[in-house]
């Protein structure tokens, strides 16, 4: 069987669903039993993508901005899947292309331009509340990364449970610990403390970094941590960057900016905890990633956290943050604790990896063809 894959949102640094994307791409070319074509923007190089099993094609240089993305998306990417022979189309980014006839599987990893439009920013609220409703109903099958999300697109669009499957993410192999050395070594490149908590994501509303920051002033007298915020700038991140400069602890704050992949299993193996308050995830890679590197995760109630994490991880309900205050220093001050959460975090996030994504979502691709041809 020949599948199409819409990797046209790959490209830059990745983060959250470009992570996923190429993720899964990438592992595809361990599942020789198909064909696949990747689909992406001029200029990215996929060349780490996939393996002899895998084609890829490069957009037109116009489709390098969002317009041109979408507009090539939307027009002209069903005929080049048509042409290449493609039996189904995996729309691995929340929206199917309108001119696409054949059977497909439809990725959706979270329906907050719906359920909560006002923790996206206004384009991607009104692009993705039009298109993604209509994409969801023409979709053979719908992959979500957690029964939450499953649950959320059956209450509030009224689709059959029976179209949607749970396939959780995976995690980059490469996030395992790491020598002292190489600890050490990262740690000076950025300036950090020899003990510090961990914050990685990119700032925006729906990540409660404000609640985090308030929590760790309430902490902080009794923590020798200093706090290390890794992620890019983000839409309306204009209240996390307030709260983390006027702080009382500002002066314990270090805000790192996007950090290379290269350096993250060093700065999860360092950190003693990685904590994450959100107000929603759809999967929440973040915990997983320490969580995988021997540091332990602490999560908010926040959509799928629990379930991704709270096998493992603290759950600390979303509200007062003299609760999650009174987590932090129960564990930073708790070591066998902390070692009963890293060894039992360690086997639990093993579970998760690409390979299994994979062949999960290829089962999806078969159910979908099969689907198309009974109609």
């Amino acid at each position: 069987m020949r599948i199409a894959v819409d990797a046209m949102l790959l490209g830059g640094r990745h983060t959250g669903v470009e992570v996923a994307i190429a993720g899964l791409a990438g592992a595809l070319g361990a599942c020789p039993e198909h064909q696949f074509l990747l689909m992406h923007r001029p200029g990215y190089d996929a060349r780490d993508l996939g393996g002899p099993f895998v084609q890829h094609h490069a957009a037109p240089t116009w489709t390098a901005s969002r317009p041109g993305r979408i507009l090539w998306e939307r027009l002209c990417l069903p005929a080049v899947a048509r042409r290449w022979g493609a039996d189904v189309l995996h729309a691995p980014g929340y929206v199917l292309p309108e001119r696409w006839r054949g059977p497909v599987v439809l990725s959706v990893y979270d329906i907050l331009a719906i359920t909560h439009p006002e923790w996206c920013k206004w384009s991607n609220a009104l692009h993705y509340g039009r298109a993604l409703p209509r994409s969801i109903r023409r979709a053979q099958i719908v992959s979500v990364p957690s029964e939450v999300v499953r649950a959320e697109i059956v209450r509030s669009m009224g689709i059959a449970p029976d179209r949607i499957r749970v396939v959780p993410l995976g995690i980059s192999p490469a996030m395992r610990p790491v020598d002292g050395a190489a600890v050490r070594a990262v740690r000076e490149a950025l300036g950090l403390p020899e003990r510090y908590l961990l914050w990685v994501g990119n700032l925006e509303p729906k990540k409660n970094v404000p609640g985090l920051v308030r929590a760790f002033e309430l902490a902080a007298p009794t923590l020798p941590h200093d706090l290390v915020i890794v992620g890019k700038d983000g839409w309306r991140c204009g209240p996390s960057l307030a709260a983390i400069e006027h702080s009382t602890v500002s002066h314990r704050i270090h805000r790192l900016g996007y950090v290379p992949a290269s350096y993250m299993p060093a700065l999860y193996t360092g950190a003693d905890l990685l904590v994450h308050w959100a107000l929603y995830e759809g999967a929440g890679l973040t915990p997983l990633e320490a969580i995988a590197c021997g540091t332990p995760a602490v999560v908010s109630d926040g959509g799928a956290l629990p379930e991704i994490a709270g096998q493992v991880a603290p759950v600390v309900p979303l509200g007062d943050p003299r609760d999650l205050a009174e987590t932090l220093t129960e564990l930073t001050g708790d070591r066998r604790r902390h070692a009963e959460l890293a060894q039992e975090g360690r086997r639990w996030a093993a579970e998760f990896t690409w390979e299994k994504c994979a062949h999960r979502t290829i089962r999806l691709y078969e159910e979908a063809a099969s689907i198309a041809s009974h109609t």
